[in-house]
């Protein structure tokens, strides 16, 4: 069963703004949040893993050396809500 990809507002906004830098690549995007909706794990290269701390309950995965989402598993439900894209600097600053 897939899961439903649910876009936060704070993840639409901060995507017009990243949409402008030229490391930018949306189909890399979208191949990642499909892989994850249909439970397959990323590829190594998006360099996928678990937050920490107060941001554990999250996830990161890469889509550029320094274009980062955030996201979250909702497993009981089959929901993957983004939360957030951006350079590690506005992210975690």
């Amino acid at each position: 069963m897939n899961y439903q990809v649910i876009y936060s507002r704070r993840f639409t906004k901060a995507l017009k703004r990243v949409q402008n830098y030229p490391q930018f690549k949306e189909e890399k995007l979208f191949l990642a949040l499909t892989l994850l909706a249909s439970q397959t794990p990323l590829p190594t290269e998006f360099h996928d893993h678990a937050l920490s701390g107060k941001m554990s309950p999250y996830r990161e995965f890469h889509i550029a050396s320094d274009i980062l989402v955030v996201y979250q598993i909702h497993e009981e439900i089959h929901e993957i809500l983004v939360i957030n894209i951006g350079t590690h600097s506005q992210l975690f600053g």
